[in-house]
């Protein structure tokens, strides 16, 4: 006898080239050695840490990876999800359990992480236009940042991540890159056209209360890919082919006046905006700036209004 009726295989994709239960449709394989297509996750977009610091999760421009760090001598990615944007950056909620993910195209992707093996979506925010670019959370844990390449701000309400839901869409005037949540205040990088501070005292109402233009101010290239706050707020760091300083208050943090007190050049990094990605220790003492073209430079910040560099790695 002979089984080979017995499975019919159909295909079903979700770009719209095919119609669910065409036949006739080649589903072979085509591994990257075998394409001419460059894979675009090469590299990481976003990382973020478990609590008990045995979990790396990673977005690389195709979903969110799960690594094994318990020991530092050999991590080992333990799971994967595809999402169907371009995963670009993710924060993780307060009780750990969830990843929200700045999914490019896609919007905003909400993935239950309780079990590090299992994972899944849980729910999706998504866009009519436009592409998000990089997420927060607020202090409260209850509400998620996302801001779009055109300069809106998604204001989520994510009390329940299954039923995350937009809360208000603000238009800023520029386009947005990247942004930082610190305390009281949400800071938007934008490129060439400066930082936006947005007061969140009611998370789920941010309000503009500063536009920090760049243009004129001395010895400073007017550019902001990175950025990333103090935990009191005082003290902004940007970076693109410099890292510079902001001093946001003088001593009282309800009145946001930025000065910039330092700036100076990336190592190598002269004329080209390389530095993408700021990250502080957890004593704020340190500061790592990297990019796809700065490597990693290492700073001492103990001194909040003036940086120093320790060392740079290519």
């Amino acid at each position: 006898g002979t089984i080979s009726d017995a499975l019919t295989c159909k295909a079903w994709d979700r770009t719209g080239g095919f119609n669910n239960g065409d036949a006739g449709v080649d589903t072979s394989i085509i591994t990257w050695q075998e394409s001419d297509v460059e894979p675009s996750y090469s590299y990481a977009e976003g990382v973020a840490l478990s609590e008990d610091n045995n979990y790396a999760y990673v977005t690389d421009n195709i979903g969110l990876s799960v690594v094994d760090i318990s020991d530092r001598s050999n991590p080992r990615v333990v799971n994967s999800l595809q999402t169907n944007g371009q995963a670009k950056n993710l924060v993780l909620s307060q009780d750990g359990n969830y990843a929200f993910i700045a999914d490019s195209g896609n919007g905003v992707s909400v993935i239950e992480i309780t079990n590090q093996r299992l994972l899944e979506e849980v729910a999706n925010i998504p866009l009519s236009s436009g592409l998000i670019r990089d997420i927060g959370l607020s202090e409260s844990g209850d509400t998620v940042y996302a801001i779009k390449n055109t300069g809106e701000v998604l204001v989520i309400d994510v009390t329940n991540p299954a039923t995350s839901f937009v809360v208000k869409t603000i238009a800023l005037n520029e386009p947005a890159y990247n942004l930082d949540v610190s305390g009281n205040y949400l800071n938007i990088a934008h490129g060439g056209k400066g930082i936006t501070t947005l007061e969140i005292t009611d998370p789920l109402d941010p309000v503009v209360v500063a536009d920090t233009g760049l243009y004129g101010l001395e010895a400073f290239s007017p550019y902001v890919n990175g950025i990333k706050s103090k935990k009191n707020g005082q003290y902004l760091y940007t970076a693109a082919n410099r890292l510079s300083t902001f001093r946001m208050f003088d001593e009282d943090p309800t009145v946001i006046t930025p000065v910039i007190v330092d700036t100076s050049w990336l190592p190598n990094l002269a004329g080209s905006p390389g530095g993408w990605n700021i990250t502080l220790s957890d004593n704020e003492d340190l500061m790592i700036v990297s990019g796809r073209r700065s490597g990693a430079c290492i700073y001492d910040v103990s001194v909040p209004s003036r940086p120093v560099l320790l060392s740079s790695l290519e």
